[in-house]
């Protein structure tokens, strides 16, 4: 797992109960939403050998492949323009009364910033791509959604989502969660600072606690690889760079 080494926030949101234990190209920021759309190379993101499409074909990339999960490929997205890359996870936990809940989390690997927390007793593909839409509106889609081999993901409403918003559907290789690096982390932070320190008596106390938390996580805690900026100061400061640069390079 990579480790973002996350500086420490302030007050976190407020508990419920307590449980036991050259003149580049103009980039378009989803701001408020920490997604972002550095647009689309042909509807497929360059990848190594093990990555899989939309289509469920090998990518088919000209030249030597790239590892899209590589360190060195991780480390020069940080120094240049977002990869438009946004990875997909479920979360399990249980309600007070011992009903079992699942969470879709997202997260964009370029800001570290978490668009969206859905918490619901039944989840789905068509669910999934509901959710997107909501986040989205009508945005373009990020340039790819690397997820794991999960039912929801390989569903047949996700892929037709996927192929109707021209995003290609990246999957990891089966038993590599390390390639899905960023959300385990992230996942990690949910449950020890929010699933496992609240006792959630209903599904809807559930969403609305675990949205503070991602709140306050986009907003309040900064991040070493981001300069130690927080995932909202990040883009801020990148949309203020590439509104200068482009009054700078405009004739």
């Amino acid at each position: 797992m990579v480790s973002e080494e996350p500086g420490p926030r302030s007050d976190g949101p407020a508990a419920a109960h307590s449980r036991s234990g050259s003149c580049p190209a103009s980039i378009r920021l989803f701001a408020n939403l920490g997604l972002t759309a550095a647009g689309r190379l042909g509807g497929h993101l360059e990848a190594g050998p093990a990555m899989v499409s939309l289509r469920r074909a090998p990518v088919a990339h000209a030249g030597a492949p790239t590892n899209a999960h590589s360190p060195a490929s991780r480390a020069g997205s940080r120094a240049g323009r977002p990869t438009g890359t946004v990875e997909l996870d479920f979360v399990h936990d249980t309600l007070s009364e011992g009903r079992p809940y699942r969470m879709l989390t997202v997260v964009d690997n370029w800001s570290r910033s978490s668009p969206v927390l859905e918490a619901g007793f039944r989840m789905s593909g068509e669910l999934v791509g509901r959710v997107l839409d909501r986040v989205l509106g009508d945005r373009p889609g990020p340039r790819s959604i690397t997820v794991d081999h999960g039912t929801e993901f390989q569903s047949r409403a996700l892929e037709d989502w996927a192929y109707r918003r021209g995003v290609p559907l990246d999957f990891i290789r089966p038993g590599k969660p390390v390639e899905n690096a960023f959300i385990e982390s992230f996942n990690g932070r949910l449950r020890d600072e929010c699933l496992n320190v609240h006792q959630f008596a209903s599904l809807a106390e559930a969403q609305v606690i675990i949205e503070a938390w991602r709140v306050d996580d986009n907003t309040r805690r900064p991040h070493r690889s981001l300069g130690h900026l927080t995932p909202s100061e990040f883009v801020r400061q990148r949309q203020e760079e590439q509104i200068t640069e482009e009054v700078v390079c405009s004739p």
